[in-house]
């Protein structure tokens, strides 16, 4: 075959449209992979439970604290106040002997807690959490030595509205209400949701797309390959 004979076969129409048919059937099972990779993505966004497209729409309990800088006297009060029914105050008891009416006491009296910050951080935690009133509201915890940290048991902005306080000298709050509660799961679920749909309905019309090409190509060749026979015949 001369040089002048392969170059018409390479640039002749049938060898042309068989190169396009060839780049089609790339293109289109690339754009099925593309699309069944974003239904992945729509997938695993649906049952993950980590965030990690707007980490700013995560649900959060507010909390707030109690911190003890020494002793603890007889008649230091720490109070907290869930809803306008729902409220304990603590009265500190470095004695045993007598307690106020309605209050619960903390007795740092050295018979399980020592009377001084750490002892007293470690009562309160201990009381809060042996109070019923708040079974299934608030949970308080002493991590840090002589801390008393409360946090609302549910997710939210309601416990933004909990209230703390103190009469005592050497015990301080974080603040007037408990503070950092986010009302992130309805709005991480809308989001969720939103994105989880757009990577579906993307990936869908990627794989309808590419399915089309390859039957386009796959009918092209069928017809190619019947036009031949016709022709010999």
């Amino acid at each position: 075959m001369s040089l002048k004979q392969k170059k018409d076969r390479i640039t002749s129409p049938k060898a042309n449209a068989n190169m396009a048919m060839l780049w089609v059937a790339v293109g289109s099972i690339l754009t099925i992979v593309i699309g069944a990779f974003l239904l992945y993505i729509a997938i695993f966004i649906n049952v993950s439970t980590s965030s990690a497209f707007d980490s700013t729409l995560n649900p959060a309990s507010a909390t707030g604290t109690f911190t003890f800088s020494g002793n603890t006297s007889t008649g230091d009060w720490a109070n907290i106040t869930s809803s306008a029914l729902v409220n304990t105050s603590y009265y500190f008891n470095t004695t045993g002997i007598g307690k106020p009416i309605g209050a619960l006491v903390v007795r740092v009296d050295g018979t399980t807690y020592r009377n001084d910050s750490a002892g007293s951080a470690s009562a309160l935690a201990a009381a809060i959490n042996a109070d019923s009133t708040f079974t299934g509201i608030l949970s308080a915890s002493n991590n840090v030595v002589n801390v008393t940290r409360v946090t609302a048991s549910a997710t939210g902005t309601g416990g933004n509205s909990y209230t703390i306080s103190k009469t005592a000298t050497n015990i301080t709050v974080s603040g007037a209400t408990l503070t950092g509660g986010v009302e992130g799961s309805s709005a991480w679920t809308s989001s969720k949701s939103n994105t989880m749909t757009g990577y579906l309905i993307i990936g869908i019309m990627f794989i309808i797309i590419g399915a089309i090409g390859c039957i386009t190509v796959l009918m092209t060749m069928i017809g190619s390959i019947g036009g031949s026979g016709l022709k010999r015949g």
